[in-house]
This record gives structure tokens, C-alpha cells and sequence, in this order.
């Protein structure tokens, strides 16, 4: 189930457009605060009657910058962040996702309780010595606010988007033909002479006067344009900052639990205890049979009278819990694995089972309580009640500051107000309409407010997802390109570099211009233009896709569409570059037929994202003109 879980999440692409359930419930939901609750009816998008919440559409959003951040070596320029906009690809990816869902369960596709619990049972996230801690699990989950039902209808979606994308990509096929042509295509070596004109060597040729720096000013003033700003202050209120002094009485903590009684409500559980003897599935019969000899031996010892906890410390193969006596703690169904639940809660107080096996191997289990349904007892979920008491606390005292400072603010006592709370936090800012504000990730609707208010006055308080904020702007600054003397060395260092990069780019064409009108040698041409000629390594497709720094200038994917001996002009990352085909080296095709695999599932996982692309699209096309997919939340450039 695992290996069809993850197909599809093998190239970039995918990576970013179809989540994977361990990163996007586990790793995004677990580290954004007060996502719960009413944050999560609220929808940014609706596909037919499924809703796409802002938390759901937040924590997307957050997955994808963390991936784009680890694809470009963890820098990630605010510019190039905006130019991809996260926000819009994670708001699509959760519509697709949607769209395969709905089509799933129009095929008939669906998703078993068992197929859910093994994938939550294989999350690393919940694993102790690498095997499920259902205590970890629970532990997380309530500290989350999550109920392992809500948490397990999440990773249903997800299992059920796969298999989705596992049912349209199962029918791709490559042939050797097919194979083949990619094995050359990225493996065929290229031998390349060539010449740089590198911009740095080539500034030393340029001149400017100040009339000519003026001049070419002029005309491109407003690249040197500095957009209108705002200059303000930035009150905000969080939550987390309250919880740090919050505290609770006994008595708040019972009027938070007699309030959410429905939170704390308890399925049917057991206590137990259990001794395990581990054998994987599909073991040896001799292994499988000498790990139910050695679990009899136990329930013998334990059935002579022996202390059940003692057996277990000295025989049970659970690392996590033979030194506890095989204490397994609390449990409802569904967390552990079905044939576990099928004996367990068909035991009652006291009982022993007779050996059993599970996924995990044997096991002889003592059942210590039986627990009816209801509501949990306030002594029994104290602690979980005291954090989400002040939690709760800590969001009402952060709502009661902010309004009190915003009760006769102004831009003449707003500092003051922040200095009133030492759990509110003020920050003096200049920033323009595209930038954002620091450590708020989504600060669009801020911003907004920001841009719509007149100088010298303060906003209404402003809610976000993480808290609140109140702005004071202090005064406007309007868009306006610097005078030429007081940015003479920055325009002049610009000129230069432009007129580099055209001389280099002047100088490489005319060495082509050389060898194929004038019939020159490429080395004459070159030294006609003073520069130098230079050989490559062989290299092939595959050898461009590592260090970029290792790469010589002429080393480039343009060869690889070149006939030997044709030359051509290039742009080059330190400036532009003369490039000749000076030899394709010859296919050893007995290495080609052992490492021909490789490039059949290059090219496999290639097609089978482009086909599911496609399908998707046509998805979604189909879904849009029915009047199936209403957007409530505007994207930024102009998505």
C-alpha cells in the first residue's frame, strides 16, 4: 500500500503540486498555531460540495516554500518567492487534489479502515525505535487538537488521491525503442571548443562620461525607481506570547472542561498488556514457527502462576514496552492493527488470550480494564484540559490587549499603548505595496489596510491567523527615482556591466559570422577578436546535472543540438561564449543494454507525469465550465 502511497511524488514537479500526506498533515498542520477550531470552517475555495479550508490552504502553502527552499539549497529571494507564487500553486494543487478524489469515487476506487491505519502506523513521525508508539500518536494529536478520527479522514484523502494517480499512470508503458533514445540522449559525450567573452574581463574596454552616463539614465530612470512606501509601526497581539504568563485555576480549568465536555469525549477502550515475539510477514515457516513456540512458552509461564508483567520484561521482543512489563496503556480501536483490535476487544478484565498473530508477529495479551464510552473523567484528562484552558486564556487576554490598546490610540500615544502590555510587541517599518510584513507569512490583508489608510492615523485592529495587529502610519513615502548624482557609481557600475555583456555578445557572433562566411578556422576568428580558445571535457546530459561550479563555460546543453562543426553564439552565466561541436564520441552499447533500466524509468515517471497533467487539466476544464469550482480568496498576481 506504502509503494502506491508514494507514486507519483518522484520528480520536483509533483513534489510541489501533489503533496504527500507524512509532510502535509504531520509536518505543516503540527507546526502552525491555532489552525483549529473555527480557522478550519473557514473555506478559501469550494470543488462541487468538498470545502478546501484556509488552514488546509495555509499549511500547503507553508509545505511548498519549505520545498522550493530546500530545492534552491535553502536561500529563497523574496522576489523569486513572489514571481512563483506558493499561495496560488498551493491553492491548485488542493483543487486537483479534489477534482481526483471526486473522479475516484465516481470509478469506484476507495480506501479500507485497514489501508488507513497502515499508513498512519508507518509514519515516522509516530514511531519509537521504529516501531507505531500509539502514545506518541495520541499525544500529538491532542496537543494538535486533532481527533484521531479527524486526523484519519485527512490521510484517507490523501491515500485516495493516490491511488487515483496509481490507476491513470499504471497504463504508461515505454518501449526498449523509447528507452534507448533517452539512455543516448543523456549519455552521449560531446567534445566542445570554445572562447569566453566574460563580462568581467571585458569591462576594463568601457569608457563612460558623465554626459554619456546621463544620457543612458534618462532613459531608464524608473528601473532606478524606489515604488511608494508606507512608514509605520506594527502592534501586534499573539497568542503564543500570552501562553508564556498565562495561567489557569482549578476552577477555570473545570469551567473550560464542563464547556467542551464534547472534546474530551472517549471512545470505547481497553488497558493492556502484551508480550510479542517478532516474525515479519512472509517469513520462513522455521521462523514463523519458532516465534509461536517461544510466545507458548510465555502464556505457559504466565498460565503456571508467573506475573504476566515479569514474563513479558524477560521474553517480549517489544522494545518500547517489554521493560514496562508490556504495558500497551490506553487504546480505542482503530489504533492499533485489525487483528490486534480483534482479539483485544472481544477479552474482557483479566483475561488472558490464547496466541495470536499480527502484522508484527505473535503476541498473548492481557486485558487489565475495560472502558465504556463517554465523556473522560476531569481527573483522567486534567492535564490535556490545562493546556487547552490556557491556550483558550491565552487567545482571550491577546484579544483583550489589543482592543485596549486600540481604544484611543494614536499615532502620537501608539507607542505607549504597545508599552502598556510587555506581552504585545511593536516594530517600526518601511515597506512598499509588494513587500510583506517580517515573521507574519501571510500578511496580504494587513498590507491592504496598510495601503488604504491616510498619514498620521491609526487602523482598526486587524485579525490574522496568527494574532492580531494594529497599525499607526507615520507617513507616506511616494514613489521617486534619485537624482543621477546620487546614484552616479551605482548607474555607472550598471552601464558598464550592459555594455560588457553587448561587446561580449558582439564579439562571439562575429566569430560565427567568421567561420561560416568567411570560411575561417574557429581558432583564427577567435584570435581575430583577442580572445582564446579553449577544449571542454567530454561531457553528456547526465554530467550538466551536477556541480554547476565544476562546469567549464563551454560545457552547455545548446552542443548537444548542434551537428559537428557548426558554431554558435551563447549567453553564459559570466558572459557570452563561442562555442564549436567538435566531436560526438561513440555509443558503447554492451554499457548501454545494462544501465538501459534507468533511462526507461526516466522516462517512465516523465510520461506518467505529463499524463496525468493532461488528465487533471481536462479535470478541472470539465469542472470549471459545470459551474464545480468557486474560488472565494484572491490570488496574488492577478491569479
Amino acid at each position: 500500500m506504502l509503494d502506491v502511497f508514494r507514486e507519483g511524488a518522484k520528480s520536483w514537479l509533483s513534489k510541489v503540486f501533489i503533496w504527500g500526506v507524512a509532510f502535509t498533515f504531520v509536518g505543516a498542520a503540527f507546526m502552525v498555531w491555532g489552525q483549529q477550531g473555527a480557522q478550519r470552517l473557514v473555506a478559501v475555495a469550494m470543488v462541487g460540495d468538498d470545502e478546501i479550508s484556509r488552514a488546509d490552504w495555509y499549511q500547503r502553502t507553508k509545505a511548498i516554500e519549505s520545498n522550493l527552499r530546500t530545492q534552491l539549497g535553502g536561500q529563497l529571494d523574496p522576489e523569486l518567492l513572489k514571481s512563483l507564487n506558493p499561495s496560488s500553486m498551493a491553492l491548485d494543487a488542493l483543487i486537483e487534489e479534489a477534482l481526483m478524489r471526486r473522479e475516484a469515487m465516481i470509478a469506484g476506487v476507495d480506501v479500507s479502515d485497514e489501508e488507513a491505519r497502515e499508513t498512519v502506523m508507518g509514519m515516522r513521525e509516530f514511531m519509537t525505535d521504529g516501531m507505531f508508539d500509539r502514545r506518541k500518536y495520541q499525544d500529538i494529536l491532542n496537543l494538535n487538537g486533532y481527533k484521531p478520527a479527524d486526523f484519519e479522514a485527512n490521510i484517507r484523502q490523501d491515500i485516495l488521491t493516490a491511488k487515483f494517480r496509481s490507476l491513470i499512470q499504471r497504463a504508461v508503458r515505454v518501449s526498449d525503442a523509447e528507452a534507448l533514445d533517452v539512455y543516448i540522449r543523456d549519455n552521449q559525450e560531446v567534445v566542445v571548443a570554445y572562447a569566453e567573452a566574460s563580462d568581467e574581463s571585458l569591462r576594463k574596454e568601457i569608457s563612460a562620461s558623465d554626459d554619456e552616463l546621463k544620457e543612458w539614465y534618462s532613459k531608464r530612470q524608473l528601473e532606478f525607481e524606489t515604488p511608494d512606501r508606507r512608514m509605520f509601526r506594527i502592534m501586534t497581539a499573539y497568542p503564543g506570547s500570552f501562553e508564556l504568563t498565562a495561567s489557569v485555576s482549578e476552577e477555570e480549568m473545570r469551567d473550560y472542561y464542563d464547556k467542551h465536555k464534547a472534546e474530551f469525549e472517549t471512545s470505547e477502550a481497553v488497558e493492556a498488556s502484551h508480550i510479542l515475539a517478532k516474525v515479519e510477514m512472509g517469513a520462513p515457516e522455521e521462523a514463523d514457527k519458532a516465534a509461536r513456540e517461544k510466545i507458548e512458552k510465555a502464556l505457559a509461564r504466565v498460565v503456571a502462576g508467573e506475573d504476566f508483567a515479569e514474563v513479558a520484561r524477560q521474553m517480549s521482543e517489544d522494545a518500547a514496552n517489554a521493560s514496562k512489563g508490556g504495558e500497551l496503556g490506553k487504546f480505542t480501536k482503530g489504533q492499533m492493527v485489525q487483528a490486534f483490535d480483534d482479539v483485544v476487544f472481544t477479552m474482557r478484565t483479566g483475561e488472558i488470550s490464547k496466541p495470536f498473530k499480527t502484522p508484527f508477529g505473535w503476541h498473548v495479551v492481557k486485558v487489565t480494564r475495560n472502558i465504556e464510552p463517554g465523556i473522560a473523567e476531569f481527573s483522567q484528562v486534567r492535564e490535556l484540559v490545562k493546556i487547552k484552558a490556557k491556550k483558550a486564556k491565552a487567545a482571550e487576554e491577546a484579544e483583550v490587549a489589543i482592543y485596549k490598546a486600540a481604544e484611543g490610540a494614536t499615532v502620537e500615544n501608539f507607542a505607549q499603548k504597545a508599552a502598556d502590555d510587555k506581552n504585545l510587541r511593536m516594530e517600526p517599518l518601511i515597506l512598499s505595496r509588494t513587500n510583506s510584513i517580517p515573521d507574519i507569512p501571510d500578511s496580504k490583508e494587513i498590507m491592504s489596510a496598510l495601503f488604504s489608510m491616510e498619514r498620521g492615523t491609526v487602523s482598526k485592529i486587524i485579525s490574522f491567523d496568527e494574532g492580531y495587529a494594529l497599525l499607526a502610519l507615520d507617513d507616506l513615502v511616494p514613489a521617486a527615482s534619485p537624482p543621477f548624482e546620487q546614484i552616479r557609481e551605482q548607474v555607472k557600475a550598471r552601464y558598464i556591466s550592459e555594455k560588457a555583456r553587448q561587446l561580449g555578445r558582439e564579439k562571439t557572433e562575429k566569430i560565427v559570422a567568421m567561420v561560416r562566411e568567411e570560411k575561417k578556422t574557429f581558432a583564427e576568428a577567435v584570435r581575430a577578436m583577442g580572445l582564446e580558445v579553449k577544449t571542454t571535457r567530454p561531457f553528456s546530459a547526465t554530467s550538466l546535472r551536477g556541480d554547476k561550479s565544476e562546469q567549464e563555460s563551454g560545457q552547455s546543453s545548446e552542443a548537444f543540438a548542434m551537428e559537428k562543426g557548426d558554431v554558435k553564439s551563447i549567453p553564459g552565466m559570466k558572459g557570452y561564449v563561442a562555442i564549436l561541436l567538435v566531436d560526438r564520441q561513440p555509443i558503447d552499447y554492451s554499457l548501454a543494454a545494462g544501465k538501459i533500466e534507468a533511462s526507461r524509468q526516466s522516462l517512465l515517471a516523465a510520461k506518467r507525469d505529463k499524463i496525468l497533467a493532461q488528465v487533471v487539466s481536462q479535470l478541472r476544464k470539465k469542472a470549471e465550465e459545470a459551474g464545480k469550482i468557486e474560488i472565494f480568496e484572491k490570488m496574488d498576481n492577478g491569479a
